[in-house]
C-alpha cells in the first residue's frame, strides 16, 4: 500500500501555498517565514512536510543556481531534541533500510528511493537524498557559520536572547533564493527577548 505525507489542515495549506510564493526569477517571495500557532494543531507535520518537499523536490529546482550536492536544510531549536522532532519524521518517512517493521508501514516508497544515505549516530544526524541534497538537524548554538539554502528553527518562543537567531538567521544569505522558517507555539504571555 503506497502511503503518503498528508496536510489535512486548511491553515497548513494555506501558509504553504503563501509562504512558498515565487517571485518571476523562480526564488521565493518571502525570505524569512515566522509562523505561531496553537499548541496541538499539526506544527510538527508542517515543519516534517516542508523539510521533505525541501529536500526532495525544491533542492532539484534550480540546479544552475544552486547544484543539489550544496543545498543543504539545516534543522534548528535551542537543543537537539528539539530540532529532532521534525527530522525524525522525515527518517521514518524516507528510511531506505527501516529498522522494523512499524517503521516499514509507516515509510513511503517514493521517498525511500530517493533517498542515499540515513546517518543516525548522535551529533552527525543527516539525511542526504539521492540527489546529494542534504537535511541535518544542530542545537541552535551550534548553527552558526553554516550556509545553508534552507533553515527550519523549531521552538523560537524558548529562544532567551537574541544569539540563537543572530546566528541561524544569516546562514541563508550565501545562497540564491535562500529561506528560513522560524516556528513556534503561541502563547498569549509570549515575552521576546531584550
Amino acid at each position: 500500500r503506497q502511503r503518503q505525507m498528508c496536510i489535512r489542515d486548511r491553515w497548513q495549506k494555506w501558509l504553504l501555498i503563501h509562504a512558498l510564493e515565487l517571485n518571476e526569477d523562480g526564488s521565493y517571495r518571502f525570505k524569512k517565514v515566522i509562523v505561531l500557532v496553537a499548541r496541538q494543531n499539526g506544527k510538527t507535520t508542517l515543519a516534517s512536510v516542508l523539510s521533505s518537499w525541501w529536500l526532495f523536490v525544491d533542492s532539484r529546482r534550480h540546479p544552475e543556481r544552486v547544484p543539489p550536492v550544496k543545498f543543504k536544510i539545516v534543522g534548528t531549536a535551542q537543543n537537539l531534541d528539539i530540532a529532532r522532532e521534525p527530522w525524525s519524521q522525515v527518517r521514518l518517512w524516507c528510511n531506505p533500510e527501516p529498522p522494523s517493521e512499524a517503521e516499514s508501514e509507516v515509510a513511503i516508497a517514493d521517498l525511500q528511493e530517493a533517498t542515499n544515505k540515513v546517518s543516525d549516530t548522535n551529533g552527525k544526524e543527516y539525511i542526504q537524498a539521492a540527489s546529494l541534497a542534504h537535511y541535518e538537524i544542530r542545537a541552535a548554538k551550534n548553527a552558526r557559520g553554516k550556509p545553508a539554502a534552507r533553515v527550519l528553527m523549531d521552538e523560537l518562543r524558548e529562544q532567551e536572547n537574541w544569539v540563537a537567531w543572530n546566528a541561524t538567521s544569516q546562514t541563508t544569505k550565501s545562497f540564491w533564493s535562500g529561506q528560513l522558517w522560524g516556528i513556534s507555539v503561541s502563547y498569549t504571555h509570549l515575552t521576546l527577548p531584550t
